[in-house]
């Protein structure tokens, strides 16, 4: 399997997991805030924070969750998708998204540039794609075995806290920043 056949399906538009739900306020969020939960995966071989609200009821779809159709993928939140894209098969991280960015053509990248995640070298690109001109940023990173990971945020309008309080925001903007970083890699 090619490095970039492994990724096409990562950036297709993030659609909630499951319907997203309605509810009245029926619990305190201010109390939640700054509180985090740890999500940890084994299989994956990743950690990150997630906010503690989203294990409340009115809210527990927002929560990280495995992709039935594809366990390589962590859906959090409304707008957010962490994916194992496969190993880079000897190919350098600044290649595989050289690649990637070819291979995709209907992607207009706008920025990109040499980040650090958990102490490893990635890379950071935001791009529009989509006859809309979605909005997309994409942190790529690699572990120590040489897996990649991308952790993607779709911009949209919404985020979990908005449907307990029934209001709208700009998004699911700082979750992706705290889940960027407390991100680390884990060993089983």
């Amino acid at each position: 399997m090619s490095t970039i056949t492994q990724t096409s399906q990562v950036f297709e538009t993030i659609e909630p997991a499951a319907p997203t739900p309605h509810a009245t306020p029926t619990i305190d969020v201010t109390k939640y805030t700054n509180k985090w939960s740890t999500y940890t995966n084994l299989n994956l071989g990743i950690s990150f924070e997630y906010p503690a609200l989203y294990d409340e009821l009115p809210v527990a779809s927002c929560r990280p969750h495995i992709n039935q159709d594809n366990p390589t993928d962590v859906y959090v939140g409304v707008h957010v998708k962490i994916s194992l894209l496969g190993t880079a098969n000897q190919v350098q991280l600044p290649q595989f998204v050289n690649e990637l960015l070819l291979t995709n053509s209907d992607w207009e990248l706008h920025e990109q540039a040499d980040v650090m995640i958990a102490n490893h070298s990635a890379i950071w690109i935001r791009y529009t794609y989509g006859s809309s001109n979605r909005v997309s940023e994409v942190y790529f990173v690699a572990n120590d075995e040489e897996s990649i990971y991308a952790i993607q945020l779709d911009w949209g309008s919404g985020n979990c806290e908005d449907i307990v309080l029934d209001r709208i925001s700009s998004g699911d903007g700082a979750l992706f920043l705290h889940i960027v970083e407390t991100f680390h890699f884990v060993k089983p």
